[in-house]
């Protein structure tokens, strides 16, 4: 009768075999250190070589002051910006025209209302150049002119209505005039009967009356003259300018950026190497 073979007990297994061991870690890193050095090194020179060579870019922008008529603006500083959208379409293809610097007309720049009447144009990012302050002087112009013939036909108006008032305040006073000289001549003259008196008295009211009207144009005349005083034409508050610094990503930050991403690549290429080094030949016989 033949033995059993008796049955191989498999080893239990061992998960400290599969751990990463950390004094391993730094081993690699410690033996690769001059290729950790040289990666990260050539990264970040990198990085800095471009944020060098890339041109600046500098934010253009200028203020305009919306007009005044009255109590209330010329036009709605919303309704100005929108007109300046508008507009700059058209200003930007006379001046873009030629071969030079270039504006997207669409996206490239914007218009803002930002509070007590001001309009604020602006190219958010763009390479120094003459073409874009003249490109935002030429909208500051073309608005100024149109404010200026809105303005026109207001001051126009009041004063065509100031005339007006005018005239009927000479003629009431005229009026009025007329009739105190009429009630001394009556006064002095000694025939006077009662009926007559009594006109004079009726007319003595009607003055009164008149002098009330007069008042009351005094003073809308008054209010007038003021509302007339207090139109102000859109004007240009600040003039087209470049910031005084570059804007976008800083020099600083861009080598910051390269120096972290060369460290991380030269740490990936350290533990590839150490990996192929160790398993090459597995890699290139099989196992």
């Amino acid at each position: 009768m033949s033995q059993e073979q008796p049955q191989k007990v498999p080893e239990p297994h061992r998960p400290e075999e599969d751990e990463i061991d950390l004094v391993d870690l730094v081993a690699v890193l410690f033996r690769r250190r001059y290729l950790i050095l040289a990666g990260t090194l050539l990264v970040t020179l990198a990085a800095a070589a471009f944020a060098w060579l890339q041109p600046a870019q500098y934010r253009v922008e200028t203020y305009l002051q919306v007009g005044r008529t009255g109590e209330g603006y010329l036009m709605e500083p919303k309704a100005v910006a929108s007109q300046i959208q508008g507009l700059g379409k058209i200003v930007g293809q006379e001046v873009f025209s030629s071969e030079g610097p270039s504006l997207d007309l669409e996206n490239g720049w914007s218009a803002d209302a930002q509070g007590g009447g001001v309009v604020r144009i602006r190219i958010p990012e763009t390479a120094p150049s003459e073409r874009y302050l003249e490109f935002l002087e030429a909208l500051n112009q073309r608005v100024i002119e149109d404010h200026e013939s809105q303005l026109q036909g207001e001051r126009s108006r009041l004063q065509a209505t100031i005339a007006a008032a005018e005239q009927r305040l000479r003629e009431q006073e005229e009026r009025v005039d007329r009739l105190r000289k009429y009630i001394d001549q009556r006064l002095r003259s000694e025939n006077t009967t009662p009926g007559e008196a009594e006109q004079l008295d009726a007319l003595r009211g009607l003055i009164g009356d008149l002098g009330e009207r007069l008042t009351k144009q005094e003073t809308r005349l008054t209010a007038l003259k003021a509302e007339r005083s207090r139109l102000q034409p859109s004007r240009v508050l600040v003039a087209p300018r470049f910031s005084d610094e570059p804007v976008g990503s800083s020099t600083r930050l861009t080598v910051a950026l390269g120096l972290v991403l060369g460290l991380l690549l030269s740490v990936f290429l350290a533990f590839l190497r150490e990996f192929w080094v160790n398993n090459r030949d597995r890699i290139r016989h099989g196992p």
